[in-house]
């Protein structure tokens, strides 16, 4: 919902106006329609999508009951497309994440109010009060509904298609703004370290590598991260030493590396090969723990290295070596079976 926006004033809107014949347009979630509500706090200009399921990581892969590794790929490229369709089109997401990236559902409009209810359970009123226990004023709304959850819907109702939501934070190539809204763990070191005119397509193309990284392994590829600095550190470790003037400009680097970028701390290897050789596992507890996950999703060796391959070249310090998302999709790692 945007409040007091004109319709030029809204990048949802520009985009159901593009060209919806071109690959990849398909996997975007553009407005089906739209309405206007006046309330007391102003005019809202209020967007109908279609309703989607769950987003595509991090335990997805539990629900997918066939061939999970090729539906996860699948997955992939399409993600790629839709990004590839905002950036033919000079849009940038800015928000591009798992997240944002849900399951398209397959047709729900047979079932009944009662059928519905059932799947994603009765909706819960709750009254708004106020914290010192004073009459709430007019502007306030009287009660809140918790929204439905509707990725408690059956796994018969999932598809093999992706939808990309959430533009809040796009922009157009020509008006990049400020900063951005990704969580940390999506952007890429030239905006970490705040260097000048940072933000812009290549901010996408990163955030993309750690998307299709963490829609096939299921666990995203920088976690357990507690500030820019650590996150940093596991760049290097994983891509190597940062430009020199990056290197120099990074104050916190003595804490890591030596002056070659040699890593100082006692931990275990770590490497992106490593990464995508972790399994995902689920366990039985109790006595039964000892027989092994009763489910499991591994990546092959011969994939691992297709993966790397591809994730290296989506991971270049310098932004315009960066592959584009017209380039990742021609990658041989989309072409397996």
């Amino acid at each position: 919902m945007a409040s007091d926006l004109n319709s030029d004033e809204v990048l949802d809107f520009a985009l159901a106006q593009l060209d919806h014949s071109i690959p990849g347009s398909q996997y975007i979630a553009a407005p089906l329609d739209h309405f206007i509500i006046q309330g007391p706090n102003g005019t809202h200009q209020c967007l109908v999508l279609q309703p989607l399921g769950p987003c595509v990581s991090p335990r997805l892969w539990m629900r997918l009951e066939k061939d999970p590794e090729r539906l996860l790929r699948k997955f992939a490229h399409q993600t790629t497309q839709a990004l590839d369709f905002l950036h033919k089109n000079h849009i940038c997401h800015g928000d591009f994440r798992p997240s944002n990236i849900l399951v398209k559902l397959a047709n729900i409009d047979h079932l009944s109010e009662h059928e519905l209810l059932s799947q994603v359970g009765q909706p819960i009123q709750i009254a708004v009060q106020t914290e010192s226990g004073e009459e709430i004023p007019s502007s306030c709304p009287k009660y809140l509904v918790q929204p439905a959850d509707i990725t408690r819907l059956g796994n018969e109702f999932l598809t093999d298609e992706i939808c990309v939501i959430d533009f809040g934070e796009s922009y157009k190539f020509s008006s990049p703004p400020e900063d951005l809204g990704i969580p940390e763990n999506y952007l890429p070191p030239e905006v970490l370290l705040g260097l000048p005119d940072a933000i812009g397509p290549a901010c996408d193309l990163w955030a993309l590598g750690c998307t299709l990284f963490e829609i096939r392994e299921q666990l995203p590829l920088f976690y357990m991260i507690y500030d820019n600095d650590e996150l940093l550190a596991e760049m290097v470790r994983f891509f190597g030493k940062l430009p020199e003037d990056w290197w120099a400009k990074w104050e916190a680097r003595k804490d890591y590396f030596d002056h070659d970028g040699k890593w100082l701390r006692e931990e275990e290897g770590w490497s992106l090969e490593v990464a995508l050789s972790k399994p995902m596992e689920i366990f039985d507890s109790g006595d039964k723990y000892d027989k092994g996950p009763v489910k499991s999703l591994q990546t092959s060796e011969s994939e691992q290295k297709l993966l790397a391959d591809l994730l290296y070249q989506v991971f270049q310090y310098d932004p315009r070596k960066r592959i584009s998302a017209e380039e990742v999709l021609r990658h041989g790692w989309f072409k397996l079976q």
